[in-house]
């Protein structure tokens, strides 16, 4: 007989809270008890046990992720509507406990949470360099504009926000969050901003402050670590790197040295329009539709969230200022593009699988790829399992290599990935078999593909 996982959580649930009231003696309450429901007169609670509790949040857990409402809500407000309706359904009007009940009851607790579903435009601070051109600029769903542009736009709808205060007594306090967004967006010269319709509050600023963050992580795959390793979203600013040390020469003499200097991407003026030439603009394209798709109500597809990992890999290696960490970091991102489980010679999948990738994007042979990839992919290896030092010089050597095979694996996979980036049961079987496939064909092709 096929089992019905709600009726069974549900089952397990009033079991156990029968089995408290009835044989739990007062004095051990406290250890066996935690208060889980609301009365049925609204009044207090109505007690359960802790793995109850987990029943009931388990319960939630699954019928979000199986709704249509998985990239919207939380699982916090889908539990909280589902122990309201426990006490009302299964207590109060004594509801049969079956599998047509505890499906209904799990949808109506998705369905009550999810009317308070928002649509609102969120902005970050940010910095990308201290060019002010363009003045603004798009990348897919994320859009991007001047320090100074944005101040001239909602300098009106601050003064508002603040006299909006007055009904409930909150100028000061109003006042005081102005004067702080003030500050904190004081140090940075641009600002992304990205609209997430219908969605909990608490889950659209987590939404929309990632998808920001991955946008930054695409731009700096697409300009490469020494023009982009400045670039953060939100955060301390634009901080100054104070640096000092003394000298004492042999003569007995002193030298005190300083410095102070704001760490800057050097960028031309034109720098937006140079990064959609030479048939960037593909990956542009590409990587905004994969913006679009994190951004997106239903799940994020798998081969989606494996480009938005890899990029923020990339991205970490390029602000670690460690050489071993940082070639960790680059290999890493390598990894999350090209595994696909289990590998009984997991260097020669990692090196094969990459030249094999990177012959889509690049006019260098299989062998010479492959070669390179084993050089990098051992010296980190080397690192990982302790048989190295990190402050061996390899590291520093092999950090341009490693970047580049990185942010050429993230161009090569968008092209490798376009077909299936939007299938959200995209099984890593298949991603296995294509994987070998491409390995099969680029052994077979010429050096000059």
């Amino acid at each position: 007989m096929a089992t019905h996982p709600n009726l069974d959580d549900f089952k397990y649930f009033f079991a156990e809270r029968f089995n408290i009231q009835k044989n739990v003696p007062p004095e051990e309450a406290l250890i066996h008890i935690v208060a889980m429901l609301p009365n049925i007169g609204g009044q207090g609670v109505l007690k359960c046990s802790p793995q109850s509790s987990k029943r009931l949040l388990e319960i939630a857990r699954r019928g979000l992720k199986s709704s249509n409402y998985a990239n919207q809500l939380s699982i916090d407000s889908v539990h909280r509507e589902l122990r309201k309706l426990v006490v009302e359904w299964f207590i109060n009007l004594e509801k049969p406990i079956n599998p047509s009940n505890t499906d209904k009851i799990v949808s109506k607790a998705i369905k009550n949470a999810a009317t308070n579903l928002k649509t609102a435009v969120y902005y970050f601070p940010c910095h990308i360099n201290f060019v002010e051109t363009p003045a603004n600029f798009s990348f897919g769903p994320v859009s991007f504009q001047t320090m100074s542009s944005f101040k001239k736009q909602f300098e009106a709808k601050t003064e508002a926000f603040i006299e909006g205060g007055r009904k409930t007594k909150q100028v000061q306090v109003r006042r005081n969050l102005d004067k702080r967004l003030r500050s904190d967006f004081r140090t940075f010269s641009w600002v992304a901003c990205v609209e997430v319709s219908d969605c909990e509050a608490s889950l659209a600023e987590v939404k929309a402050r990632s998808v920001v963050t991955s946008s930054m992580h695409f731009i700096q795959a697409l300009l490469g670590y020494k023009e982009s390793e400045e670039m953060i979203v939100g955060g301390t600013g634009i901080v100054p790197n104070k640096q000092s040390h003394l000298v004492e020469n042999v003569d007995g003499t002193i030298a005190i040295c300083w410095q102070n200097r704001y760490h800057a991407n050097e960028f031309s003026a034109d720098w937006w329009e140079n990064l959609n030439s030479e048939g960037r603009d593909y990956f542009i394209t590409g990587f905004g539709k994969v913006l679009s798709l994190e951004l997106g109500n239903l799940s994020t597809p798998p081969l989606v969230t494996r480009l938005i990992d890899a990029a923020a890999w990339y991205s970490e290696g390029i602000r670690d200022t460690h050489p071993a960490s940082r070639t960790i970091k680059f290999v890493t991102s390598i990894e999350r593009i090209i595994s696909s489980g289990e590998s009984k010679c997991v260097t020669k999948s990692v090196t094969e699988r990459t030249a094999a990738l990177l012959l889509l994007v690049q006019d260098k042979s299989f062998e010479v790829i492959k070669k390179e990839m084993s050089v990098v992919y051992d010296i980190r290896s080397s690192y990982v399992h302790g048989t190295r030092s990190p402050k061996d010089i390899d590291f520093k050597k092999c950090i341009e290599s490693a970047e580049w095979l990185s942010r050429c694996v993230l161009w090569a996979a968008l092209q490798f990935f376009e077909d299936g980036l939007e299938v959200r049961d995209y099984e890593i079987t298949k991603l296995d078999k294509s994987f070998n496939r491409l390995v099969d064909w680029a052994k077979n092709a010429k050096s000059d593909v």
